[in-house]
C-alpha cells in the first residue's frame, strides 16, 4: 500500500470514531435511582430574621402630582425621610369614581 492510501484509511477511521463518540455523548443519559427528598436534603431557612423591604429597595427618584403641578424627590436623605413617612399611612375609604373621569382625561393624566 502506498504511503497515501495508509494516510487516507487513518484518516476516516479517526473521522468515524468521532462522529461515534460525539453522538455518544450527546445521546448519553446515566441511569440514575430517586432520591427522596426528605432523606438527604434537609430545608434550611437562609436568615431567621424578617426583612423590611424598605431597607432593601430604595427609589431613586419619588414624583408627585397635586393639583396639576408636579414635584420631585430627588436626595438620597429626603426619599428615605419620605419612605419613612410613607410606612405611617394608611389607606382607607376607597370610592369608584371611573364613571366620573372621561377616559381622554384620564389618558392626560398619564405619565410616561
Amino acid at each position: 500500500m502506498k504511503y497515501e492510501t495508509i494516510k487516507s484509511i487513518v484518516l476516516t477511521i479517526l473521522v468515524c470514531t468521532s462522529v461515534f463518540l460525539t453522538w455518544s455523548l450527546w445521546t448519553y443519559q446515566p441511569k440514575y435511582d430517586f432520591i427522596e427528598n426528605a432523606k438527604y436534603i434537609q430545608n434550611v431557612p437562609v436568615s431567621n430574621v424578617a426583612v423590611d423591604y424598605g431597607t432593601v429597595i430604595q427609589p431613586r427618584y419619588i414624583f408627585i402630582h397635586k393639583n396639576e403641578q408636579h414635584y420631585g424627590i430627588t436626595h438620597h436623605s429626603d426619599i428615605y425621610k419620605f419612605m419613612k413617612e410613607m410606612k405611617n399611612w394608611t389607606f382607607d375609604h376607597f370610592e369608584n369614581i371611573s364613571s366620573t373621569i372621561k377616559k381622554e382625561q384620564f389618558l392626560s393624566r398619564r405619565v410616561d
